[in-house]
């Protein structure tokens, strides 16, 4: 839902997962607030991230330690390079302003 993946699907099937199909069918993000989710984890990019709690794309990053009893949940993409050809290397990442890298 958030990531910051150049080469990936972070920008237009990010935003339907976040937000649901027109907006209005189905959104992730509602449900994971709503129910106090306080980590997702996900993947399939081409590159590692974890960001700071963040819903609605307003990010928290105080108190010191986000961390502890989050107000959002945090996002971690569990990515890797690589496939059985051994041709795909990682994709280089933008790091959005939520993004704790």
């Amino acid at each position: 839902m958030y990531c910051s993946n150049a080469n990936g699907d972070c920008f237009g099937d990010a935003e339907t997962l976040r937000l649901g199909v027109n907006e209005t069918f189905f959104g992730m993000e509602a449900i994971l607030k709503e129910f106090n989710v306080d980590i997702y984890l996900c993947a399939h990019e081409h590159a590692y991230e974890r960001t700071y709690p963040v819903f609605n794309g307003t990010f928290q990053v105080q108190p010191l330690n986000v961390y502890t009893n989050p107000q959002s949940p945090i996002h971690i993409i569990a990515g890797s390079a690589g496939n059985q050809e051994l041709l795909d290397m990682f994709d280089p990442v933008l790091y959005g302003a939520w993004s704790g890298k």
